[in-house]
């Protein structure tokens, strides 16, 4: 599976944060998966944190899912995994 990582979900598993739910670490650990990290295309004018806008913008160009803990995220219309 392809998967698009919110900034947070990156650091808390290169830092093995224990916020980092078991469904996700699974996700970020599994070989198989290709991880994304986000980088600027499109941004969404609406979203106020403008590295949030980055990942919405690269997840719905790339109709990627989004691993993040972050609940704004869901009210845009990607796909997120948490």
């Amino acid at each position: 599976m392809k998967v698009l990582l919110d900034t947070h979900i990156f650091l808390w598993w290169i830092a093995d944060d224990p916020q980092l739910l078991p469904r996700a670490r699974k996700i970020v650990r599994d070989g198989r998966n290709r991880l994304f990290l986000s980088h600027v295309y499109r941004l969404p004018n609406h979203h106020r944190d403008p590295f949030d806008r980055l990942i919405i913008a690269q997840a719905k160009l790339e109709n990627l899912p989004i691993v993040t803990a972050d609940s704004q995220i869901a009210q845009y219309p990607v796909r997120v995994i948490w």
